[in-house]
């Protein structure tokens, strides 16, 4: 019964393209801003923060449920709260 889930955690090749996937966008971004500093707004770094935190994510899961995990995260309200000058 439990099988499915022991070789999913234990696979490290899911999370490995899931990282690689979110990786590429952040790179690719600030790339982006590199090349065009006026891209690199704040609302664009946010973006490029969130996809590197998502790259993080994947790799460093703490189980099966790391998608949701910033959700549940308690700060995470008053991050959008502080955004809001």
């Amino acid at each position: 019964m439990g099988m499915m889930k022991m070789m999913e955690s234990n696979d490290p090749q899911p999370r490995l393209i899931c990282a690689e996937q979110w990786l590429k966008k952040a790179i690719d971004l600030h790339e982006l801003h590199i090349k065009d500093p006026k891209t690199a707004t704040e609302a664009s770094q946010m973006e490029m923060m969130d996809q590197m935190k998502k790259a993080y994510g994947c790799v460093a899961e703490k189980g099966s449920e790391s998608e949701s995990a910033p959700q549940k995260d308690p700060t995470g309200e008053k991050k959008k709260d502080a955004h809001q000058h």
